[in-house]
């Protein structure tokens, strides 16, 4: 159960952790000395989009994706609100966890 500390603090009865993670980066980092660390290097920066905004957004969404699959976990069991609190500034992603989000809970 989560309790509400203050006004914008809360206290989980569990500790968080991270059930998969990835990074996803444009082809500038990808080329940087940390570039064979990455998950996921693009080889544009635009991602076949039309503009930078749009090529961020499927940027976060290839972390995403990739996080999920290397949790090797079903889809409904995540549940991926608290991203929509983290400096995600594209709608389309959020969009994206929205719809992750409603078919992972049509499909339990």
């Amino acid at each position: 159960m989560i309790k509400r500390i203050g006004k914008r603090t809360l206290a989980l009865e569990n500790r968080p952790y991270l059930l998969g993670h990835a990074a996803a980066v444009g082809k500038k980092e990808g080329e940087g000395p940390l570039g064979e660390r990455f998950d996921y290097v693009a080889k544009n920066d635009r991602m076949g989009q039309h503009s930078w905004e749009l090529a961020e957004s499927e940027l976060q969404k290839t972390a995403i994706r990739l996080a999920l699959r290397k949790a090797t976990l079903p889809e409904r069991f995540f549940y991926i609100n608290f991203l929509s609190t983290i400096c995600l500034t594209c709608r389309t992603v959020r969009q994206t966890i929205s719809k992750l989000l409603i078919y992972a809970h049509n499909k339990s």
